[in-house]
């Protein structure tokens, strides 16, 4: 059964109603520092949202603090099927903000070609082999891969090298990439080869690469049920905004601080770095808008994946 994921998901609301004890009501919300809380930017004050490293996460959705967990989708929907969680998937936010990045060369790889990639066998390494391999009909590929998320990739978009081998291709993602390219070693120049999210659209037919999700604890839905729905359609807005600009989000994280780095610390990039990735319609962070579908199934398929049934995705 293919599972389609619509876009149903926004942000918070603190205080929506009481208990009869007169306890209130709240909705406990963490995402991974990076695009997912960019997602979040007019929420630097709440402290019903945190935002932690991207490693942080996959014990948040095995742990009872969180009503939403956002993280990255496929792994999400692996560990609730291997530990039996709580939680089910209601949206997907990212859809592909990693890009393949040329290290002192302007030329797309060739068979043969040396690349450094991260996170071994999750999505986006298997995207990226699925389209150079499939798409581009490249063979012999020789990938290593930065130990840790994809920040690993950082020092060697900065010094060319991975340890002291010089390397001439990178696959890694924004922020990361344009953090890198202000602060590179002397000599050293990026070009981007290939947009993936574009790629995998010529090569799949899909609008998107699934990245980070939503994750919803299912015995909050019925609980917390108006909070959630207020979630949903502010996240949206934000999602859409996003898309075409980055002004309102940078605007919001300067009204939380005007200090760059506070900022940085809250959402994992400051309001410069937003400003420039998303400005004219860019979506350099890969933002999914609502009036795009993400199919998870469909992804998981092209990729020769195991898909899920029902029980593990819903709809607020």
């Amino acid at each position: 059964m293919i599972k389609k994921i619509i876009p149903i998901f926004a942000s918070i609301m603190l205080l929506a109603s009481c208990k009869g004890d007169n306890t209130p009501v709240i909705l406990k919300i963490v995402s991974p520092k990076g695009a997912p809380s960019v997602s979040m930017y007019d929420q630097g004050s709440n402290a019903d949202w945190t935002s932690e490293a991207p490693a942080s996460l996959p014990a948040e959705l095995q742990g009872y603090e969180y009503d939403v967990v956002i993280f990255d989708s496929i792994t999400g929907l692996a560990s609730i099927k291997k530990n039996n969680l709580d939680f089910a998937l209601a949206k997907v936010i990212t859809g592909g903000n990693f890009h393949l990045i040329g290290i002192n060369t302007s030329e797309a790889p060739t068979s043969g070609s040396k690349i450094i990639s991260f996170q071994q066998d999750k999505a986006p390494d298997k995207v990226m082999k699925k389209v150079l391999g499939e798409a581009k009909g490249l063979t012999n590929l020789e990938i290593k891969y930065v130990t840790g998320d994809v920040s690993a990739t950082a020092a060697v978009l900065k010094t060319g090298k991975f340890g002291a081998e010089p390397v001439q291709y990178v696959l890694s993602a924004e922020p990361v990439i344009t953090q890198a390219k202000s602060q590179l070693d002397e000599g050293v120049t990026l070009s981007e080869i290939y947009n993936m999210r574009e790629e995998w659209k010529a090569f799949s037919g899909q609008d998107a690469i699934v990245q980070a999700g939503v994750f919803v604890r299912k015995s909050s839905i019925s609980q917390k049920k108006d909070l959630l729905s207020d979630f949903r359609a502010k996240l949206d807005e934000r999602l859409d905004s996003l898309c075409l600009s980055g002004e309102n989000a940078a605007n919001a994280m300067h009204e939380y601080s005007d200090n760059l780095q506070t900022q940085a610390n809250r959402f994992g990039a400051n309001e410069n770095l937003v400003r420039a990735l998303q400005k004219e319609g860019k979506n350099r962070l890969g933002f999914v808008s609502t009036s795009e579908t993400v199919d998870v199934n469909a992804f998981l398929t092209s990729l020769g994946e195991a898909t899920y049934s029902s029980d593990y995705f819903v709809n607020i």
